[in-house]
């Protein structure tokens, strides 16, 4: 009896042995397929997340690098469209245009006030009677060198009596201008005094 009470009780024993190595193993199985769960559910997650980032992020670098364009003209030393950012300031259209010329007033204008796309922005020369609202009708009282009288051609900077008549006979003996940049055919005009005339003539 006692052989059989022990072998009884070392079967139980191993019993209890194997029920706990099978509850363990049934317990990393399942924390093994919860992890693999998790994971694939973050794979699934993750990139939708991204891509809205992504997306957001191309709206906001979209909407930083949105460009403007102005006109500078007048006494800069590289007169033209210059492209710039949305916000910028008159200061940052001068320097696209190469900076003021020596005989330009740099006082003439608010440097600091922001600029707006298709905006025309005009640095006078020092001396020069300028006022924003006279220089935007100036558009269409460009003068022509092709039919100006002396009276008109004076009105250009450094152009005086001796000069216009210059431009007059000039234009008498050639047949007129075909181009402003012809001007520089007449003698004492050359590219100095060209860059200060011509945003004031046409043909």
């Amino acid at each position: 009896m006692r052989k059989g009470n022990r072998q009884e009780g070392g079967f139980m024993h191993i019993k209890k042995i194997l029920m706990a190595v099978a509850v363990a193993v049934c317990v990393v199985a399942t924390g093994i397929v919860y992890i693999v769960s998790g994971r694939d559910t973050k794979a699934t997650v993750f990139p939708e997340n991204t891509t809205e980032i992504e997306e957001t992020s191309s709206i906001v670098n979209v909407e930083e690098s949105e460009s403007i364009y102005v006109y500078v003209c007048g006494q800069v030393n590289k007169p033209g469209i210059v492209e710039l950012r949305k916000g910028a300031r008159i200061y940052e259209a001068i320097e696209g245009a190469g900076g003021i010329t020596e005989i330009g007033n740099p006082d003439a204008i608010n440097q600091a006030k922001p600029v707006e796309d298709g905006q025309m922005i005009y640095i006078p020369m020092m001396g020069e009677e300028y006022t924003t609202e006279n220089y935007e009708e100036q558009g269409d009282k460009l003068v022509n060198i092709n039919t100006a009288g002396v009276s008109e051609l004076t009105t250009l900077p450094g152009i005086g009596e001796s000069r216009a008549n210059d431009i007059i006979s000039y234009r008498d003996s050639n047949g007129g201008f075909k181009k402003i940049e012809d001007i520089m055919n007449v003698p004492g005009i050359k590219e100095a005094a060209f860059s200060r005339i011509k945003e004031y003539i046409k043909v």
